[in-house]
Order: structure tokens, then sequence, then C-alpha cells
């Protein structure tokens, strides 16, 4: 059941060996306002405490954020293994990426996008801390894709970090990974 690999160095830019590439931001310096709502959003429910209770979420109050909202449960072995399941992924999504509803992440992607999303979920779940994903797409003939995505725990309601809230932004790469915020 487990993926678990090596922790992903946060704060640098890892490169793929074809071009494009991805890295984990601990200072989540957003470029994308889609993304810095979602981290608003999430700093609000969230007060003084490690991070908000999924049953905090509240659908109606970010409508404009839900096309692309995915919500991931952390799901464990008898070891202490983890893996992921897609609890909810939302259109804009799910077009991206395909619907990967009630699917382990590690069946519903491979390659690159496992590799970079499945590692921003880990660091989030090994952490406890919120972290920015920036990447060139790693789609077989989507390499014009850019992304933007912001990970953070929510939390059961006993206190265990138990889900993580994605918000992602993807946009053409007419528009630079590092362009200003929403520039092209």
């Amino acid at each position: 059941m487990s993926f678990e690999g090596a922790p992903i160095e946060p704060d640098v830019w890892h490169e793929y060996e074809e071009g494009g590439g991805f890295i984990l931001d601990e200072t989540l310096a957003f470029r994308r306002s889609l993304t810095r709502r979602g981290y608003d959003y999430w700093r609000d429910l969230r007060g003084d405490a490690a991070g908000p209770r999924k049953s905090d979420l509240d659908p109606a109050s970010i409508v404009p954020l839900l096309p692309y909202v995915v919500l991931i449960d952390i799901i464990r072995d008898a070891n202490g293994a983890r893996d992921y399941r897609v609890r909810l992924m939302g259109t804009v999504a799910a077009a991206n990426h395909g619907d990967g509803t009630g699917m382990l992440v590690s069946r519903h992607l491979s390659g690159k996008p496992l590799y970079r999303i499945r590692g921003a979920i880990d660091h989030v779940a090994r952490n406890g801390r919120p972290v920015r994903l920036a990447s060139v797409s790693g789609y077989e003939n989507r390499e014009w894709l850019h992304g933007e995505g912001f990970y953070a725990p929510l939390l059961s309601e006993a206190g265990g970090l138990d889900h993580v809230f994605i918000v992602a932004d993807i946009w053409s790469s007419a528009a630079p990974v590092n362009a200003a915020p929403d520039e092209g």
C-alpha cells in the first residue's frame, strides 16, 4: 500500500532531465491570486491551531475556489505507512488531471505528476505545515502548462492530521512560473 519515498528537498528547483521541473516552497511566496485566496481561507479557518478541522470547511463560503479544490484523505496501514486517497476533486482540477475521486493518488497519477504532487502531499503529511508547489507540467504533450498549488493540513475532530486541502491553479506557459501574480 505504501508509496513513501525519500522527502523532496524544499525551496530548491528540481529539474526534469527533459526540461521543466518544480519547487516545494515553504515560504508560501504565492504568484497567483487563486492559490493566495486558498491560503487566506485556510489561514482564517486555522486561527492559532496547526490547521483547521475538515468539518470547518464551508463550501458555500468558497464557491469561486471549488473548481480548483482537491481534498486528500491520509490513510495508514497497520504498520503506519501512509497512502493517499482523493476524497474530492473540483471540476477544473479533474479536467486537468482526470477525475481521481475515490482513487489512491498512486493509482490516479503516474510519472512526473505523481512524483511532484505526491511529494507535496508527503511534505504536508510529514511536517504538518503548508507548502506551495510551483511547476511546469510533466504530462506528455502538456509541457506548456504551468501550475501553482497550495497544499495544507486539515485535522480530524480528534486533532490528528488526516486530510490535505489543495487549491491548484494551472495556466499557459505564456506566463512563466515566477511571473507577477496572475500575469498572462
